[in-house]
């Protein structure tokens, strides 16, 4: 009997035509692909994913689709992302402008929660960026120092929690 892959990619509001170039590359990558149905974007992330000790709850989700697309790893570390995401722009295949991993914090999530809080982080982002040109503070050396503090520690505490969730997803 075949042992069933714990990595996993979850797709949300994906192109049929595209999670079709997505599933061949993963394939390829001994990666297994799950399109999820709108009606389980209430459900959490550990059920989705099919992560042992989580259950779908029956409910079903009836709020608007997501206005972009959204592509979750899970069970995949950095390393194994860093292939995907190369062998995926190698192929061609059209990039999907959001992204997530399952992590120990957001596992308990659901997908619609993810993908608004994914949206206010990266609002959160932008919104600092662009504060690099305003004159308060390119003309401030101290303003800026700290604004890029602000950032780094952000992407900083992204790769904490994706480190966190390799080491968890070793130990299962």
């Amino acid at each position: 009997m075949q042992q069933k892959s714990t990595q996993k990619i979850l797709l949300f509001s994906v192109a049929a035509q595209k999670v079709e170039k997505i599933k061949a590359l993963c394939k390829t990558l001994g990666i297994s692909v799950q399109q999820v149905e709108k009606s389980d974007y209430g459900q959490k992330l550990g059920a989705i994913a099919g992560i042992t000790g989580f259950k779908k709850d029956g409910s079903r989700y009836s709020g608007a689709d997501f206005p972009a697309e959204l592509l979750v790893f899970s069970g995949i570390n950095s390393l194994q992302m860093d292939i995907f995401l190369a062998e995926y722009k190698k192929a061609g295949i059209e990039p999907i402008g959001c992204k997530a991993v399952v992590t120990p914090d957001n596992v308990f999530w659901s997908a619609d929660k993810l993908f608004r809080e994914q949206e206010e982080k990266e609002a959160e982002l932008e919104d600092m960026r662009a504060l690099r040109f305003e004159p308060e503070y390119y003309q401030d050396y101290t303003k800026m120092n700290a604004l890029d503090q602000d950032i780094d520690d952000i992407h900083n505490e992204i790769a904490h929690l994706e480190k966190k969730w390799e080491e968890l997803m070793e130990e299962m």
